[in-house]
């Protein structure tokens, strides 16, 4: 996946990261690489010791945020 850049929809970019990880059967902790492939705005605001399965919640909910900080 390219990385995610300000231009990007940060909804449409998870979500289409998450088909991507499910079709190709990448290891379901697949956080870690979704915030090497995010913008640098918004990595720095994901927090790593959420549960799983909250996580795409959270950064659906606050990528808006990060991308205008």
């Amino acid at each position: 996946m390219p990385r995610m850049t300000k231009e990007d929809d940060p909804k449409t970019y998870i979500e289409a990261f998450e088909r991507t990880a499910i079709q190709t059967g990448l290891d379901r902790d697949w956080d870690s690489i979704l915030i090497a492939t995010s913008s640098d705005n918004s990595s720095c605001f994901i927090n790593l010791h959420l549960k799983r399965g909250q996580l795409s919640t959270y950064i659906l909910m606050m990528a808006p945020d990060w991308l205008h900080h």
